[in-house]
C-alpha cells in the first residue's frame, strides 16, 4: 500500500468514525426526546386521573349530605346543600344512566360553573349548571341543563348512551328536584347532535306557540330516531346539553317533555 493509500484508508477511519459518533450522539438525543415524552404524557395522565378521582370523590360527599335525614329516596336535604353552595336550584337524576345523580347550580353567568365545582373547588368536571337566564323554577317553556362530557363518564358524559333507541326504550325518564319538594318528571321525546350554533342549541324563549311548535319540530327533525313522543305547544321541556368530543361545534342535547302528574307521557 502506498503511503497515498494509506492516507486515504486513515482519513476514511476519521471520517467513519466521525459518522459513527454524530449518528450515537442523534440517537442519544432522540432517546432522551422518547424518555421526555413518554415521563411528560405518563405525568399528564396520573395528574389527569387524580384531577377526575378529586372530582368523582367531592360528589360521592355530596351525595351522602344531600340525603335528608328522615331516609326518604324521595327528598333532598335542601338545608344542608344551601350550606354548602347558596347557588343550588335543583338536582337531576336518572334511573339509568346512575352515574348521572347531582346537584344543580345557577350562576349569574354561564362561565361561573364550567370548571368550579358544588364546593367551589376548581376541576374540570365543574357543576351541572341551568341557563343564567332561565328561570331556575323550571317553568319556563324551555329550560336549558349544561354539564360537562368527561373523558371518566362522570357529568353527562353518558347521555351518549342516548345515541341507541333501545336505550331511551329501557330508561325514557329523568327526574330534576326542586327547592320546593317537587319531583318533576320528564319523559325524552328526542336526542341528536346539533350545531351549537343552531336554533335548537340556543333558544329558550318563544314568542308565541306557532314559534315554539317549529322549534319542537326542529328537535324531531335533527333526532338519531323517533321515539312517538311529541310534545304540544302547552308543555314545558328541559334540554340537557353537553359536548360530543368529536367536532368542536357539535353539541349533544337529549330533551325531556315534563309529565309530572300524568298517567301517561304526551303523544
Amino acid at each position: 500500500m502506498t503511503g497515498e493509500e494509506r492516507r486515504r484508508a486513515k482519513s476514511r477511519k476519521r471520517h467513519e468514525k466521525r459518522a459513527n459518533k454524530k449518528r450515537h450522539t442523534v440517537s442519544n438525543i432522540l432517546l432522551l426526546i422518547a424518555v421526555f415524552v413518554f415521563c411528560f404524557a405518563g405525568f399528564k395522565i396520573i395528574a389527569g386521573e387524580r384531577e377526575y378521582k378529586k372530582g368523582r370523590d367531592e360528589y360521592v360527599q355530596i351525595r351522602e349530605e344531600a340525603k335528608p335525614e328522615s331516609g326518604e329516596e324521595d327528598k333532598i336535604n335542601w338545608k344542608k346543600l344551601r350550606k354548602i353552595n347558596p347557588d343550588i336550584v335543583a338536582w337531576i337524576r336518572f334511573d339509568a344512566p346512575k352515574t348521572i345523580d347531582y346537584p344543580v347550580v345557577q350562576g349569574k353567568d354561564n362561565n361561573i360553573y364550567l370548571h368550579k365545582s358544588f364546593g367551589e373547588n376548581y376541576i374540570k368536571a365543574g357543576t351541572i349548571y341551568i341557563n343564567c337566564d332561565n328561570k331556575p323554577d323550571l317553568t319556563d317553556a324551555n329550560t336549558f341543563v349544561y354539564g360537562h362530557n368527561m373523558n371518566d363518564g362522570s357529568m353527562f358524559a353518558k347521555l351518549k348512551k342516548y345515541e341507541e333507541k333501545s336505550f331511551c326504550d329501557k330508561h325514557p325518564y329523568f327526574y330534576i328536584y326542586t327547592p320546593d319538594d317537587v319531583k318533576h318528571v320528564y319523559r325524552i321525546f328526542a336526542a341528536g347532535t346539533y350545531d351549537q350554533d343552531s336554533k335548537v342549541a340556543t333558544q329558550y324563549q318563544f314568542a308565541d306557540d306557532e314559534t315554539y311548535g317549529k322549534h319542537l319540530e326542529e328537535i324531531k327533525k335533527g333526532a338519531y330516531y323517533e321515539t312517538g313522543i311529541t310534545p304540544g305547544t302547552d308543555d314545558r321541556i328541559v334540554t340537557l346539553y353537553t359536548c360530543t368530543n368529536v367536532r368542536q361545534q357539535d353539541r349533544r342535547l337529549v330533551f325531556g317533555v315534563e309529565v309530572t302528574g300524568k298517567t301517561d307521557a304526551a303523544n
